[in-house]
């Protein structure tokens, strides 16, 4: 709030103060979250340095705080910046000890890179994974209907199905929150709290909804951005998306079921194929027991999730707050995962109120990173 009223009164956003640090840098280093999160859904740069060399991302890993960090390098903060001594953002990160930070800095892993961990990095092709699994379902279907020609039904309906469902989940809104456009971040500070609005969409949040940075919006009862479809999963599409998956393992079953059989009869029996068709039908096979595992675990956890009354996002972030649902009755958990009823909140989220700063140590404690 008092960010939005300094700039409805025409203060710059990116003034420097006497050592060339920007509002961002002061709200990196003390580990002001909010405050992050409004300055840079205003596009304010997250790469200048201070004087000193100094990023704001050099800042935020010296508190610990994995959530600033995640932020900025989401927003394309150079985790491989150097100050003026050549100190990059995680050597500080090492010298506190912020094993977290540390993770986050290092160079995204494979399981990152397809979708299985959250990102930490911005993303810039949001198709490509979702493109290769339309392919490869395509590849797969194109395939296995050549295999059933004598017996075409079964497999038939499952691929139809599957199609459908997955249209469905392409087009499906998950529960996007839509702002007023008569509503300025100032007037959505002062009537609710401030964690309870979002400065990039600048609406008021929903309990339980998460700003998605891939999306680039909020999503009520978010549960992940899934980079297979390119869509997030929250409150309208949870229920949906479930069937997907859980369909999407049956239909991989009965596919790698028609090609083993084929595969198996070619070889008992000796019967003469084309190489190229052989070798396609073997590549799907491999493509398809690769997801076997991945999208049965998808499943397994999403059960639980619905039993426990969680999202993915709440049961596997440990930073995020659960804003005080009741979750004592797993029927209701169900009820309102599958069927996104109102949750019964038995205590409001509120803001971290601060109400004192001693700005001469933390002045001191900055300048002795300068040292």
């Amino acid at each position: 709030m008092m960010l939005a009223y300094f700039k409805n009164k025409g203060l710059s956003i990116v003034g420097l103060d006497e050592k060339g640090a920007t509002p961002l840098h002061w709200a990196a280093y003390l580990g002001c979250e909010l405050s992050v999160f409004t300055l840079v859904s205003w596009s304010v740069s997250v790469n200048c340095q201070d004087s000193e060399g100094l990023s704001p991302l050099h800042l935020a890993s010296t508190n610990g705080s994995t959530q600033i960090v995640r932020l900025l390098l989401l927003k394309g903060a150079n985790p491989l910046c150097s100050d003026y001594r050549g100190r990059t953002p995680i050597d500080f990160a090492k010298d506190y000890g912020f094993t977290k930070v540390i993770n986050l800095l290092n160079p995204p892993s494979f399981l990152s890179s397809i979708g299985i961990r959250a990102p930490s990095r911005p993303i810039h092709r949001k198709w490509s994974l979702c493109i290769l699994f339309i392919t490869l379902l395509a590849l797969s279907t194109c395939t296995n209907l050549y295999l059933t020609l004598n017996t075409p039904y079964i497999y038939t309906a499952a691929s139809t199905i599957q199609w459908i469902l997955l249209a469905l989940i392409l087009i499906k809104d998950p529960g996007y929150l839509r702002s007023i456009k008569t509503q300025s971040l100032m007037d959505l500070c002062q009537e609710n709290e401030s964690v309870m609005v979002c400065p990039e969409c600048v609406v008021q949040r929903k309990p339980r909804s998460i700003h998605c940075q891939v999306c680039g919006k909020c999503v009520e009862k978010f549960d992940h951005h899934c980079p297979w479809i390119n869509s997030c999963i929250g409150a309208r599409n949870l229920s949906l998306f479930f069937l997907f998956i859980l369909w999407t393992e049956v239909f991989i079953v009965l596919s790698l079921y028609t090609e083993i059989q084929f595969l198996w009869e070619h070889w008992e029996f000796d019967q003469a194929h084309d190489v190229t068709v052989l070798a396609l039908i073997g590549l799907m096979t491999l493509v398809e027991a690769g997801f076997l595992v991945p999208v049965g675990l998808l499943i397994f956890i999403q059960i639980g999730n619905f039993f426990q009354g969680q999202t993915t996002n709440e049961r596997y972030t440990e930073e995020n707050e659960l804003d005080g649902v009741d979750r004592s009755s797993v029927c209701r958990n169900i009820s309102g995962m599958c069927c996104n009823t109102v949750d019964k909140i038995v205590k409001k989220r509120q803001s971290v109120i601060r109400t004192h700063y001693d700005f001469e140590q933390i002045v001191a404690s900055r300048e002795n990173l300068k040292i």
